[in-house]
């Protein structure tokens, strides 16, 4: 259960999804307006933006990290508004209070999903693996090649296929460390037809003195096992690829051009 601790601050706050409805993986803009109601100045530190689902709080992040930090300073009666663009979680489609995290005060916004990408959808291309100082990274470029949007999410694990047929399964990490080289890396995303999208697997050799590798020829992503979604990935005979010494995927990314 996740509780919310209201705030105790003298601010009323009206809050407003400006171009809803919104889709999953795409963005909207919400604008607040904050009225100090106290008779001493008083400050905003963090907009924490949620979409309430009752048990379930999905924050929304702000585009624009840096504004989403600057803090809001408001003297006795004062009113400021202003908008805020935010990046859409993946949640399942319908209605849901809009909230800034410790305030009551909502507004009902609708989200609108494209459905998950299924196998089919999807053509999935591993490019050379790089080595330097200790890792490897192997980029994976992901197509739409279906007629219709969809909804990549988060793998919920994978599966790599050795060269002498083992198949090693790896819980891996599924994040947006800072040296990873992308754009906007994020845990999921909706592809347009023949929009593409890539994830940069990075493993470590920092345990080589103390294991013998597993070498993968052959790797799955598991989207949605009920489903049957799965990325199939032909590594190649002579890849390098090996998670024994751990491994992170870098997120859903924006593909060069």
């Amino acid at each position: 259960m996740h509780t919310i601790l209201e705030n105790v601050q003298p601010l009323r706050v009206t809050i407003e999804p400006v171009d809803a409805p919104w889709c999953t993986g795409g963005s909207g803009r919400v604008r607040f307006t904050i009225t100090n109601d106290g008779t001493d100045d008083e400050t905003l530190d963090a907009f924490r933006i949620i979409l309430n689902g009752g048990m379930a709080k999905y924050p929304l992040l702000p585009s624009n990290s840096a504004a989403a930090r600057t803090p809001v300073a408001l003297a006795p009666a004062e009113t400021r508004s202003w908008d805020l663009e935010v990046v859409i979680p993946a949640v399942p489609p319908g209605q849901y209070p809009l909230q800034l995290y410790g305030f009551s005060e909502s507004a009902m916004v609708e989200i609108l999903g494209p459905r998950a990408c299924a196998t089919d959808d999807l053509a999935a291309v591993a490019g050379p693996t790089d080595s330097a100082m200790g890792h490897s990274s192997t980029a994976i470029t992901v197509t739409n090649v279906g007629d219709d949007a969809c909804f990549i999410g988060t793998p919920l694990w994978a599966q790599g296929t050795a060269a002498g047929g083992s198949t090693p399964q790896l819980t891996v990490d599924f994040g947006a460390p800072s040296y990873f080289p992308t754009t906007d890396p994020r845990p999921s995303r909706t592809l347009l037809p023949g929009e593409r999208t890539i994830t940069i697997l990075a493993t470590s050799a920092a345990c080589v003195d103390t294991v013998v590798p597993t070498y993968w020829t052959h790797l799955q992503l598991v989207l949605d096992w009920s489903r049957h979604a799965v990325l199939d990935i032909d590594l190649g005979a002579g890849s390098a690829v090996q998670t024994d010494c751990g491994g992170a995927f870098s997120g859903w990314s924006v593909a060069p051009r």
